[in-house]
């Protein structure tokens, strides 16, 4: 049987109606052919645009009539991580523009431009704020910066060098920005005696060619790459969770809950007694969340939002980092029960 209509939104619910030859979405000017619904997989035609519609009003909530068969679940997973794309997308167009400032600053404007830059940075949440955070700690700044701090004050006699490894480097140089930022170090005074500048407006324009420009676009590729890794986690849609504000009755003594219980466990040991980790501080964040998310494991009512924001990405990085180790051996079967017992598909 085939069906012909349109979807209208009404009272904050989107709807299908039937026996209509097209129709306008809200909030657009574009009028749309029939929607054409043959089978489940047709859905993947209509549900673009009710998720169309979401995106622009931000507080409406789809819902299927009952002549429609439920939505699939493959098709909630592409079309939500079609909407993260569309969301890092922005948020990297937003990044290049802040650069383009910053770049073009002269010496009035550069803090003012470069504050605005960090600012965007430390307040996108899962974007940068983190990834920034890491590599900071990364970072031993005091020791790096002690013989530029004495250059400043007589002649400078040397170059101006980086940590060899990346993440240290990149670390270092977002901390130079923030004391420049600041006026901490003089970004001005910074430059004529390290880069050898003569004047204030020289001096803003070598920092930003010698030192922010290469920075931003290296934190760019980087910011891509830990973004790629990051794992698209879908919590799971009613029925899967019980109650309507995502809470989910945990039973302790089922065998999902006590073999989720115990890899999880297992994780937490395992990357206790890795005394190769790489990286000490790393190592102590990660236990962290695990430990966090163990805490929230024993209640009896869980809400899975907070428990998957937790616990899941660091799973899926362990996995990664030490595939093939003990460590990431574990973290993937924990990985594994969790979503078995909280349906996470």
């Amino acid at each position: 049987m085939v069906m012909s209509g349109h979807l209208t939104e009404k009272d904050g619910i989107i709807r299908f109606k039937p026996g209509h030859e097209g129709h306008s979405l809200p909030g657009t000017a574009v009028k749309q052919p029939p929607l054409q619904l043959r089978k489940r997989d047709d859905l993947a035609r209509a549900y673009p645009l009710v998720e169309r519609i979401i995106g622009q009003r931000g507080n409406l909530e789809a819902k299927v009539p009952e002549s429609v068969e439920p939505r699939p679940p493959f098709l909630h997973k592409v079309t939500t991580a079609a909407r993260r794309n569309n969301e890092i997308a922005e948020l990297f167009a937003e990044y290049d523009e802040l650069v383009r400032d910053v770049g073009r600053s002269r010496y009035p404007s550069f803090q003012a431009n470069l504050k605005r830059w960090l600012r965007f940075l430390d307040g996108t949440g899962p974007f940068a704020a983190p990834i920034l955070q890491k590599l900071e700690a990364a970072a031993d700044f005091p020791t790096w910066f002690e013989p530029y701090r004495i250059g400043m004050f007589g002649m400078f006699d040397g170059l101006l060098e980086w940590p060899e490894q990346k993440e240290k480097a990149l670390g270092t140089q977002l901390l130079l920005m923030r004391q420049f930022a600041t006026d901490s170090v003089s970004p001005g005074e910074f430059a004529m005696a390290i880069l050898r500048t003569s004047s204030m407006n020289e001096s803003i324009s070598q920092v930003i060619d010698q030192i922010f420009q290469p920075l931003s676009a290296a934190l760019r590729r980087y910011l891509q790459r830990e973004i790629e890794h990051q794992p698209l986690i879908l919590v799971p849609t009613p029925p899967a969770i019980p109650t309507a504000d995502g809470y989910v009755t945990l039973d302790h003594n089922s065998p999902q809950y006590r073999e989720a219980e115990e890899k999880l466990d297992l994780t937490i040991q395992a990357v206790i007694e890795k005394n190769d980790y790489p990286d000490q501080e790393d190592k102590e964040q990660r236990l962290g969340e695990l430990s966090a998310g163990r805490t929230l494991f024993r209640a009896a009512r869980i809400r899975v939002a907070a428990f998957v924001g937790i616990v899941m990405p660091t799973l899926v990085w362990l996995v990664k980092t030490f595939a093939g180790d003990w460590v990431g051996k574990v973290a993937e079967l924990a990985w594994k029960a969790l979503k078995a017992l909280l349906g996470i598909p």
